[in-house]
């Protein structure tokens, strides 16, 4: 086996990201000078800057002109979002639903008991967001843009059901694959939206599983949050006009 050699570059990178992964420096902190750097590792200021590069293309480091290099809170998304049109095709649009139906379900399971008041009332934000823009749909259900919007709003809904679970974890992999998931939201509301608002128009009932779901989470009750969920991943099949 032959010994790969390592740069002094990518050994200052490494040495700085140790210090970002043990919280020697916290996201938002301000790392020293390129000169002091160089100092500090005995090396020359072009491997510093070498080591910085990387690190910024990581995501792990912003360097701002003027100003310095700071440490930035990581996130997988914008790479995910890159990749994210391979999610689109039938296939992989069901491997979205059975991913947010596990995290969504665990999510809320923990919000039952982990979720604080003001969780709870930004959820309750969230939903009146959200029927704000399907009030605007209902008068001009084929407005692309409306249903863009609506998608948008239904996000942040789950997604603030995501973070009321308290696992970094979760919230990452989430807004990594948003994307995919805001497609398979609209795709779910184009194939279901014309029937709902029909049905309200006609029977004066609604079925309304966000409302469920933040009830569900405050009164603490599983099945019907599991019923809710399972209604809206699975398209239930709106009541025919005549029943």
């Amino acid at each position: 086996m032959k010994i790969k050699k390592v740069s002094v570059g990518d050994q200052v990178s490494e040495a700085l990201k140790d210090n970002i992964l043990n919280h020697t420096w916290e996201p938002g902190d301000k790392l020293p000078s390129e000169g002091d750097l160089a100092d500090t590792f005995g090396v020359n200021r072009l491997s510093v800057r070498m080591a910085l590069q990387k690190l910024n293309t990581l995501g792990l480091l912003e360097t701002r002109v003027g100003d310095g290099t700071y440490v930035r809170k990581f996130s997988m998304a914008p790479y995910m979002n890159e990749i994210a049109d391979i999610y689109m095709d039938e296939k992989h649009l069901n491997d979205v639903r059975e991913l947010r139906n596990l995290l969504e379900g665990e999510a809320m399971r923990i919000a039952v008991s982990s979720s604080t008041e003001e969780e709870r009332e930004e959820l309750r934000q969230c939903y009146e967001q959200y029927e704000e823009k399907r009030s605007q749909l209902k008068e001009d259900v084929d407005n692309e843009r409306l249903m863009d919007e609506l998608a948008e709003a239904d996000f942040e809904f789950h997604h603030q059901v995501i973070r009321m679970s308290h696992n970094d974890l979760y919230i990452d992999i989430y807004l990594m694959t948003k994307k995919a998931i805001v497609s398979h939201i609209r795709e779910l509301l184009e194939s279901r939206i014309r029937k709902e608002i029909l049905w309200e128009e006609k029977s004066g009932k609604r079925e309304d599983e966000h409302m469920e779901i933040i009830s569900g989470i405050c009164n603490g009750d599983m099945e019907a949050l599991k019923r809710a969920r399972e209604r809206m991943l699975k398209i239930q099949l709106i009541p025919a006009l005549d029943e």
